[in-house]
């Protein structure tokens, strides 16, 4: 039990560490740009170490909305994007096998079969007239 605890504090130490790194680059590229577009150099107004962090913080938090935004933003595609990989991971089985799991409703699949295939030769037919 103790090692799993070692284990887990020096995770989290390890994770703290590399947080607290993030945001402080995070807070001074944050800062740097912001003064230069103003066209003010950075060395004119120098920030304390909490305010770096509190502005890789709020740099952090921006561009993670930012990211859902345009995710969100696209969120069809993204929805027919995982349907059509859905459709074209997932085997189709042939009429054989649907009437042996079936067994006595296999006659409505073989309905919904046809008439599927009338549909993808109709479809065929009219594009190669167009």
């Amino acid at each position: 039990m103790l090692e799993s605890w070692a284990s887990v504090l020096s995770l989290l130490t390890a994770l703290v560490a590399v947080g607290a790194a993030t945001l402080d680059v995070d807070g001074i590229a944050s800062h740097r740009a912001y003064l230069q577009y103003w066209g003010i150099d950075a060395g004119v107004f120098p920030r304390s170490t909490d305010l770096i962090l509190i502005d890789g913080y709020y740099g952090l938090v921006n561009q993670s909305a930012l990211a859902l935004l345009g995710i969100l933003a696209h969120c069809g595609w993204w929805a027919a994007g995982a349907v059509g990989l859905a459709v074209y991971l997932e085997p189709t089985p042939s009429f054989a096998t649907w009437h042996v799991l079936m067994g006595s409703s296999a006659s409505h699949f073989r309905t919904l079969y046809l008439l599927v295939h009338d549909l993808q030769r109709a479809a065929h037919v009219r594009c190669r007239t167009q």
